[in-house]
């Protein structure tokens, strides 16, 4: 239906069509619907021994042995599991992690649904699980799993994928417990208890209740968060007025008989192209305990250093600016306090003094 629905190209005539295919799935299922057995519905399987017929074991087989050939390649150990697409590149993400799980479990239903692939399919399980199970003892705990089963060292990777795919493996070992048989219903032996309810709300403890709490955004939220940004901005303010005071006092500090002060870093960008002489390059980084290179030498000429040289000072240029810019604004706004201040008439013991900028009120 979704090739039909996306107007997919057609396949050929002799095939059927798109929604002649989806048609006959509809038809076939519903005509198989058993009202007489648990309320109604589809069984698990058409016929009780189909998977034994030779019609379906030839392909079934075909299927097999290209999964073992292409998922268990021998030059990477002997019969363990790899996820070829991206395990030996070290490229697998967190969907790639959980596949082995996934496989190894579908080839333990194979082997119980068709017994006569047991014989084959038993090797590769037990020796996967064993390469899983050798992964199984790295992380703090000595006890997390790993995604290289063809190393008893751990690879370092851990995760849910690892810990579900592990865990397939090693758990596929049971269906040799119980001779092969088949998967367990309620009318077969299984023990396992069920809860109707079970994820519905009515008897869950979290009665469907969201999983993160959230709350409606009041005018003392916006306040307390405006506050905050202000206090941010004045203290990214305020470090960089510092920071250029600091810079200030280190220039009134050089007494001239060290390398003159960090001015130009344009000097850098310009002689990085020529001979190396002494007293070229930039001023900043002279200093006495750096030896002299040759007359030969030359600087760097690689052009991706010197745009980045020069995106470098471009930046250094510009945080200068806004220093100053910054150091201006407080050094201005002190000045004009300390004027108000000194024009101001002393206050008087039991008098009030009114702002001239505010109105009585009445």
């Amino acid at each position: 239906m979704g090739a039909a629905e996306s107007n997919f190209p057609p396949p050929e005539t002799q095939y059927p069509s798109w929604l002649a295919m989806a048609q006959s799935v509809f038809n076939q299922q519903a005509s198989r619907w058993d009202d007489a057995n648990c309320g109604g519905g589809m069984r698990w399987q058409i016929f009780p021994t189909n998977t034994e017929d030779q019609k379906w074991l030839t392909p079934l087989n075909g299927l097999l042995n290209h999964t073992l050939q292409e998922f268990f390649p021998a030059s990477m150990g002997d019969k363990i599991m790899v996820e070829v697409a991206c395990e030996p590149f070290g490229t697998c993400d967190t969907d790639n992690w959980t596949f082995k799980s996934y496989v190894i479990r579908w080839l333990a239903l194979t082997a119980q649904l068709v017994p006569t692939t047991a014989a084959t399919i038993w090797p590769y399980i037990q020796a996967s699980s064993k390469g899983a199970a050798g992964q199984c003892d790295g992380g703090t705990d000595g006890m997390t799993c790993g995604f290289r089963w063809n190393s008893t060292i751990w690879d370092g990777t851990y995760g849910v994928g690892q810990q579900m795919s592990a865990l397939s493996a090693i758990q596929s070992n049971l269906i040799t417990v119980d001779n092969v048989r088949a998967p367990y219903t309620a009318d077969t032996g299984g023990t396992s208890p069920g809860d109707p309810s079970a994820g519905s709300g009515t008897g869950d403890v979290t009665r469907g209740e969201a999983g993160v709490y959230t709350r409606t955004i009041g005018a003392g939220d916006k306040a307390g968060a405006g506050i905050l940004t202000a206090l941010v901005l004045i203290m990214t303010l305020g470090g960089a007025w510092l920071e250029s005071l600091r810079a200030d006092e280190d220039t009134d500090m050089n007494d001239g008989n060290e390398s003159p002060p960090c001015s130009d870093h344009r000097q850098f960008v310009a002689s990085m192209n020529a001979p190396y002489t002494e007293g070229s390059g930039d001023p900043c980084l002279l200093h006495s305990s750096i030896p002299t290179a040759g007359p030969s030498v030359r600087q760097a000429t690689v052009p991706v250093q010197v745009r980045a040289a020069q995106d470098a000072i471009e930046q250094m240029d510009a945080y200068d600016r806004h220093a100053k810019q910054t150091k201006d604004y407080y050094v201005k706004a002190l000045q004009r306090q300390q004027a108000s201040r000194s024009d101001a008439e002393p206050v008087q013991p039991g008098s009030a003094q009114l702002d001239p900028r505010r109105r009585p009120i009445g």
